[in-house]
């Protein structure tokens, strides 16, 4: 395979050890059933997302402290 690195490794290799950033695990490449090379990034589990806490604030803005904890 090469020396193939996306610009989403470089970020997150570069990003690795920065605290309140998901962390990159492992990375790997692998190909699928028609031969295409796929990228597979492994990042450590995260219990909910930003879309995840913005759907549940539909009905209840997000207060200013919630979004400065968020942004943190």
């Amino acid at each position: 395979m090469g020396s193939i690195v996306s610009r989403e490794y470089e970020i997150l290799y570069a990003l690795k050890d920065t605290e309140n950033i998901v962390q990159m695990l492992d990375f790997f490449y692998s190909h699928d059933s028609k031969k295409r090379l796929i990228q597979n990034t492994v990042l450590e589990f995260c219990d909910s997302s930003l879309e995840d806490i913005i759907t549940a604030s539909i009905n209840q803005p997000i207060t200013m402290p919630e979004i400065k904890y968020l942004m943190k």
